[in-house]
């Protein structure tokens, strides 16, 4: 993917959207520390990539600020906020991230009225994939529930990172494993 950025420019065909509704008494505040808790927890999310050498360079940084955009669409009519919300989820889904720029993860909050909301998410797929998407909305719930309760996060800290998963990735691709993975997609 950092590849393709170089050769082609950047780009939103990377980006991985989703956007969920949101019904009740949603505290943003308490969901913009469930975000950062979030960001925090998962260091792929506060990762960037730099060129350097005419190689891309992984960069973790320690803290990185993630901001919710929150849109008031209270003041319009049923009929007008639903082209809204298309318009703009289709604007966050086509905006593309600048990889050297943390973080790699957007959310907005289309707020419909004081117990409606959209919650747009967007991740670049160099962070993150599908699967990883149904873990990051059960996380935001259950960091949620506590956070509301002004309880601390129930969920351990994590013994490895995707940073792990990679290294080991490439040790394990290399020799033998690296030939013969070359030799199959070369036929």
């Amino acid at each position: 993917m950092w590849f393709f950025e170089q050769l082609e420019g950047s780009s939103a065909t990377y980006n991985i959207p989703a956007a969920f509704s949101v019904s009740g008494n949603l505290d943003i505040n308490t969901l913009q520390k469930t975000l950062s808790e979030i960001v925090r927890r998962h260091e792929v999310l506060r990762t960037t990539f730099k060129t350097q050498d005419n190689e891309a360079v992984q960069v973790i940084h320690p803290e990185v600020t993630t901001n919710i955009n929150v849109v008031d669409l209270q003041n319009y009519s049923k009929s007008e906020y639903q082209t809204l919300v298309q318009e703009l989820a289709q604007k966050e889904a086509d905006t593309p991230f600048n990889l050297e720029v943390a973080p790699l993860i957007r959310c907005s909050l289309l707020k419909l009225d004081t117990t409606e909301y959209i919650l747009l998410l967007t991740m670049h797929h160099i962070v993150s994939d599908g699967w990883s998407m149904g873990v990051l909305v059960k996380e935001i719930f259950t960091i949620y529930q506590s956070f509301s309760a002004a309880e601390p996060s129930p969920l351990a800290e994590l013994p490895i990172q995707y940073g792990d998963f990679a290294i080991w990735q490439k040790q394990w691709l290399s020799g033998e494993v690296l030939d013969n993975q070359l030799n199959y997609w070369k036929q």
